[in-house]
């Protein structure tokens, strides 16, 4: 997934990062990179969509809140627009 994001190839990206959840939804990191890949696409929309399923799978199946590198991106997005990459 990440060589596939730092080719630019960030749809393709997404499809990987799906394919991960599947198996593992639970991991946070792969959530941030589909929302950082929607951001590329200018799919703010989206990423915004990204977080508010793995901040509810979180506090659904383990009763947590997403790690503050998470809500990090998210605020960028949400707020700034613009997300260091």
């Amino acid at each position: 997934m990440h060589l596939l994001m730092e080719q630019g190839e960030y749809r393709e990206a997404v499809r990987v990062g799906r394919r991960i959840l599947e198996c593992d939804p639970l991991r946070e990191e792969v959530h941030r990179a589909i929302m950082r890949c929607h951001h590329c696409l200018g799919q703010r929309a989206q990423g915004v969509r990204q977080f508010q399923s793995c901040s509810n799978l979180l506090q659904k199946e383990m009763g947590i809140r997403p790690m503050p590198e998470t809500f990090t991106l998210y605020r960028q997005m949400v707020l700034d627009g613009f997300i260091e990459m």
